[in-house]
């Protein structure tokens, strides 16, 4: 005896494959056609602007501020060079305050490169116990010039900041942020460096031992 699909499961088959096909083919199209993030090439200055009226400016592989290298050997961290980056948070317009306490680049690799307040690299703890108390209290002092306070910069007013990291400055970077995951851009703008906070200078030339030429 023959045997012979019914029309509804005939049209099941083949409707079955018809979608197989067409998932198939979808996801062909979704992988091959997922566009490249784009790679910005060795740039220096960034720009960005929030939802409340603040913009950014920010500058990679700037000079360290006054204070910061003296309190670095004074810790005996000389040999763990740091990279800066100065961003000018420009809040005139704003409606809040505004503190700035990180900085991020992403390089094509999916590396991350965070920048964060000098305070942290700036610890008295991690000094040498040989060290004298004046360079200890210098560490502080210079540690104190960098507390999160200073990265705060109120409605109505304008202020450069300066960022640290161990990690050396991205040369290529698919992804920039500053502060709470603001995108930055390529910009012809940098930042106001000469006027970046930067800790007092020292009363005399502070040593392990103590304080030579007050």
């Amino acid at each position: 005896m023959k045997r012979s699909l019914s029309v509804a499961v005939l049209a099941f088959v083949v409707l079955t494959g018809c979608s197989a096909n067409n998932d198939a083919s979808d996801t062909g199209q979704s992988s091959v056609g997922a566009p490249s993030p784009q790679v910005y090439q060795d740039v220096q200055n960034w720009s960005g602007a929030g939802d409340n009226g603040a913009r950014f400016t920010a500058t990679g592989e700037v000079k360290a501020p006054s204070g910061v290298e003296e309190a670095r050997q004074l810790m005996g961290k000389s040999n763990t060079p740091l990279h800066f980056l100065a961003v000018t948070v420009d809040n005139i317009k704003g409606a809040d305050s505004i503190t700035t306490l990180k900085a991020t680049f992403t390089t094509p690799a999916g590396d991350l490169v965070e920048y964060t307040p000098l305070g942290d690299y700036l610890n008295e703890s991690e000094a040498p116990e040989s060290s004298s108390v004046d360079a200890t209290n210098r560490i502080i002092e210079v540690h104190n010039a960098f507390s999160w306070d200073e990265y705060e910069v109120i409605a109505g007013q304008k202020k450069t900041v300066v960022l640290a990291t161990e990690s050396a400055y991205p040369h290529q970077v698919t992804h920039a942020t500053v502060g709470e995951g603001i995108t930055l851009t390529p910009s012809d703008r940098s930042a106001e460096t000469d006027r970046a906070t930067g800790a007092p200078e020292a009363k005399g030339l502070i040593t392990k031992q103590g304080v030579v030429g007050v």
